[in-house]
């Protein structure tokens, strides 16, 4: 479940690639042996193997999203880079920024 959390936050969601891949497996793991042990209550397995999958889905989808954005804009990362670095008081940081923000491609 904590990886289907981290799959939906921008910043968390390379951990819910790891995470995702965990709860699946496991999940599987536990499926497959509660079968042969005659668990009463599989359905825990299940919806570890659901939310792990629904994790990596998702977690793949911002990945590809995210390679996208930065492929098609790192001439303006390049430039934002430079003008972060030449700045020198906040107004000037402000004008990167409000740079950045135009010139970028989604």
């Amino acid at each position: 479940m904590a990886s289907l959390v981290a799959a939906f936050s921008f910043v968390l969601f390379p951990l819910a690639l790891l995470g995702g891949l965990v709860a699946a497996v496991l999940g599987l793991i536990a499926l497959t042996r509660g079968r042969t042990r005659g668990a009463v209550n599989p359905g825990q397995a299940a919806a570890g193997v659901v939310c792990g999958v629904l994790a990596l889905a998702l977690a793949i989808v911002f990945s590809v999203r995210v390679g996208t954005l930065v492929a098609r804009n790192t001439n303006v990362f390049t430039n934002f880079d430079r003008c972060i670095a030449q700045a020198g008081n906040r107004s000037e940081v402000s004008q990167c920024i409000a740079r950045l923000a135009n010139d970028i491609r989604p």
